[in-house]
């Protein structure tokens, strides 16, 4: 398979996501030395919470600021990509008559055959490319209905608790007694949204006992020579698959996308070396989101016992 980017576009490309995780690394430093901080204020006892707050939000204004132009980094690397894409695509334009296009697709209406979706398309197909069903097993989940919801057991997880860079924590749940296993998510599985918020994936890092809603589909890699799972998440997240589900789901009065169709989304297939490094950056990005998190949430809990502890004290005193 030929490299579709030349090598200096690539250079360029690898050079903001270098950026991006620069840039994520230093916040990672900051965070740990605001860390330090509310430790060293803590274990001193003194200084009010005033000072302790001001001291705290000056340590995070920084650190945000990092992180936002880690992301624009990153996003300027995704846009670079579409770009050199668009640009070294050849320009093949045909325009068909209304029997034709009406006999392939059995669609009628104008929104359907807006410049935009062909071209899309147009691009796609004259680069290496696969129909999704040809690159992974698609396996449904289960919609067991509000009367099955308990408070405590195996978490449900909806498509409100889905992200292309994680699952947050779900408030409701099944009965751990019923057989549940076999709908379990994988390690390496790719989690694809069908209803409500449509098109949203997400790379599965590990294993988990967690059951989705219906309206979330689990993709298994069929060959992870052919497809790295973050690479296709990746792609499924673009502008490049977005637009597909975008003109596949015009019309519906709800927001949904038919199985049939997601099978047939076109995925573009770039060179094996090209998505090795993008999937090491990809969990580069998703192991500093989780560690600065982490760190933001202990630097948090912190000075809420500081807080406590100084209103505790005023309160004797």
């Amino acid at each position: 398979m030929t490299t579709l980017i030349p090598q200096s576009i690539q250079e360029h490309i690898a050079k903001h996501l270098q950026k991006s995780f620069t840039l994520r690394q230093q916040a990672h430093k900051e965070l740990e030395k605001a860390k330090l901080e509310v430790e060293r204020a803590c274990g001193g006892g003194g200084g009010g919470s005033i000072p302790l707050k001001c001291g705290l939000k000056k340590r995070l204004t920084p650190i945000k600021s990092l992180l936002k132009q880690a992301r624009l980094a990153y996003r300027y690397a995704e846009w670079v990509l579409l770009e050199t894409l668009l640009t070294h695509t050849p320009k093949n334009y045909t325009i068909k008559t209304f029997k034709e296009s009406f006999l392939k697709t059995r669609r009628l209406d104008a929104q359907y055959y807006q410049e935009k979706y062909t071209h899309n398309e147009n691009l796609i197909k004259s680069h290496p490319h696969a129909r999704l069903k040809d690159l992974v097993r698609i396996k449904k989940s289960i919609e067991p209905g509000s009367d099955a919801y308990k408070s405590v057991g195996v978490p449900f997880v909806r498509v409100s608790n889905l992200s292309p860079f994680d699952l947050s924590a779900s408030t409701i749940f099944l009965d751990p007694k019923r057989d549940l296993e076999s709908l379990y998510p994988k390690q390496n599985e790719v989690l694809f949204s069908k209803d409500g918020s449509i098109g949203i994936a997400y790379c599965v890092p590990q294993d988990l006992k967690v059951v989705l809603s219906s309206a979330i589909l689990r993709l298994e890699i069929k060959d992870c020579n052919i497809i790295s799972p973050h690479y296709l998440s990746l792609v499924l997240n673009s502008q490049v698959v977005k637009l597909q589900v975008e003109r596949e789901s015009i019309g519906s009065v709800i927001a949904h996308l038919k199985l049939s169709k997601i099978s047939n989304l076109l995925i573009p297939l770039l060179d094996q070396q090209i998505q090795q490094n993008i999937e090491i950056k990809l969990k580069k990005s998703a192991d500093l989101r989780t560690q600065s998190f982490k760190l933001l949430k202990r630097a948090k809990t912190e000075v809420e016992r500081q807080l406590t502890h100084q209103i505790k004290h005023s309160s004797h005193t």
